[in-house]
């Protein structure tokens, strides 16, 4: 009896081993990857946190003309963090005049298009930053006018897609028919 529970121990110190091992070399190398991200040098921050982007956008839906004029809102937000770009400056952007960071052009059930201005890369362009995908010119805004976002609410998560400008005026009567943007500024990082 006593050979049989010190075998079983045995197995059971054998098998947490293997756990522990295979734990081990799952996990480390995201330990290693987060703690070269917290050793790395924080960006530098830009001197100028906080500036308003005014645009026009002009639309039909089912024949009517709407133009908005609104003002993208733009604030240093802090260092982030993660494995993809290391650290990096984060930005937070909203619209003035809407209460949101995108104008709802259609909504019906579950189901919005909507014109999104106001994201973190685009605010990082306009703040005069370099972003993930660009390097700060108003060329790399990212909405995609002259077509826009579909977004329909699935319960347990939303489907964001761009939808063109063909499908955007063919199943929902809507015409994006021109914007106009500011130009980002020039800021210094220190």
């Amino acid at each position: 009896m006593n050979k049989k529970k010190i075998i079983i121990n045995y197995i059971k110190i054998f098998i947490i081993l293997i756990l522990s091992v295979v734990l081990f070399f799952l996990f480390i190398f995201w330990f290693a990857i987060g703690g070269g991200i917290l050793l790395m040098p924080d960006p530098p921050e830009p001197l100028i946190k906080y500036s308003e982007f005014p645009f026009v956008l002009e639309y039909e839906k089912n024949g009517e003309h709407f133009k908005i004029e609104d003002t993208v809102i733009c604030e240093y937000n802090g260092i982030g963090a993660n494995e993809g770009r290391g650290k990096y400056l984060k930005w937070k952007s909203y619209l003035k005049k809407h209460n949101n960071d995108e104008i709802i052009l259609y909504e019906k059930d579950n189901t919005k298009i909507v014109f999104a201005p106001c994201n973190s890369d685009n605010a990082a362009i306009y703040m005069g930053g370099e972003t993930f995908y660009g390097n700060g010119s108003v060329n790399d805004l990212t909405y995609p006018f002259p077509g826009a976002w579909y977004i329909c609410d699935e319960g347990d998560h939303e489907l964001i897609i761009e939808i063109n400008e063909k499908k955007l005026f063919e199943e929902y009567g809507i015409k994006l028919t021109y914007i106009e943007t500011s130009e980002p500024i020039t800021n210094e990082f220190k």
